[in-house]
């Protein structure tokens, strides 16, 4: 498994490779996403033993909803960016000075009647209007 840099270039070259997967390997992501968020970014990406060490203090809940986040924006062929402040933006001296911060937004849009596509021979609806873009944001607080 190619791990990538944990930066915004890093996960627009996962993104990229991912989305010009086979739709089977694309739910072989998903699965190890919903499986586990912290394993994945561990096997995906090159992490510190800072940031290992940080996402393990993150609630299950807030792990659990980044991880279906992301899995709806990639199984939408949405964009998926990464905000990450580097340690050169930080203010404070020391590491005790700031706290990482960590969130996310999406921008999902539903579609209303008018965009639906008409019924398929199957007798199946197909909404291809379905839009959204997920950024997730860490940042450095000062406390």
């Amino acid at each position: 498994m190619k791990k990538y840099p944990f930066d915004s270039s890093g996960v627009a070259q996962w993104l990229a490779k991912l989305y010009s997967a086979t739709i089977t390997s694309q739910m072989m992501e998903q699965e190890h996403i919903l499986l586990s968020l912290r394993s994945w970014l561990i096997s995906r990406f090159d992490l510190s033993e800072d940031q290992i060490a940080y996402i393990t203090t993150l609630s299950e809940d807030f792990k659990s909803n980044l991880a279906h986040e992301i899995t709806f924006a990639i199984n939408n062929q949405s964009p998926i960016t990464l905000d990450k402040q580097t340690e050169e933006k930080r203010t404070g001296t020391l590491a005790r000075d700031s706290v990482k911060v960590t969130e996310y937004e999406s921008t999902n849009t539903q579609s209303d009647a008018s965009d639906i596509a008409p019924e398929s021979a199957f007798g199946q609806q197909f909404n291809r209007s379905l839009d959204g873009h997920l950024i997730i944001r860490i940042y450095y607080k000062l406390l």
